[in-house]
Formats: C-alpha cells, sequence, structure tokens
C-alpha cells in the first residue's frame, strides 16, 4: 500500500448505503504552505494529486487565487460577445 495516509470513512460509508464510490474520480489538493509530498490512498488506489480543480463552473487553486476563474469567465464572455457579433447585423431602413 505504502507510507502515504489513507481515507476509509467515505468508503465505509458508501458501502454502508450501498453507494458505489468512483475511487478513480477522487484527487488531492493541498491548500496553503503545507508540505505536498504525501501520497494519499483510498481502497488501495493512489490519489491524484492536483493543483487546481473545476467544481460546478468554478475554479479552485491550491493558492486560492481567483485568476484561473477570471480568465475562464472573461474567455467565455468574449467567445459570446464574437457570436452576437457575427450573427446579428445592422440593417438600415431602404
Amino acid at each position: 500500500m505504502g507510507t502515504g495516509a489513507a481515507f476509509p470513512l467515505p468508503v465505509k460509508f458508501s458501502e454502508m448505503f450501498l453507494m458505489e464510490f468512483n475511487v478513480d474520480k477522487c484527487k488531492v489538493m493541498h491548500v496553503g504552505n503545507t508540505d505536498a509530498s504525501g501520497t494519499y490512498y483510498m481502497e488501495e488506489s493512489e490519489l491524484t494529486d492536483v493543483t487546481s480543480e473545476n467544481d460546478l463552473g468554478v475554479w479552485i487553486s491550491a493558492d486560492m487565487k481567483c485568476s484561473k476563474q477570471c480568465i475562464y469567465a472573461f474567455n467565455k464572455a468574449t467567445r459570446v460577445l464574437g457570436m452576437i457579433k457575427r450573427t446579428i447585423t445592422l440593417r438600415t431602413p431602404g
């Protein structure tokens, strides 16, 4: 298994209520100035370490800065404005 920490409680909860737990979708994010050298396991599978994650359309990063979320919102607004510009034409009475 390794020398890292394990998360047995979510697995036990899912087994108790007969719900499948998708370990492949689980990830670890170290927030703040903590030591990120630890390895974490769930059901004997090593969890991947990420620096940013998208959850419900909101980007969360390990440094807790909103720059990635702002860039995402700006790019989306620019795409929508570009679509409006391409599809709406000015018609002059004539």
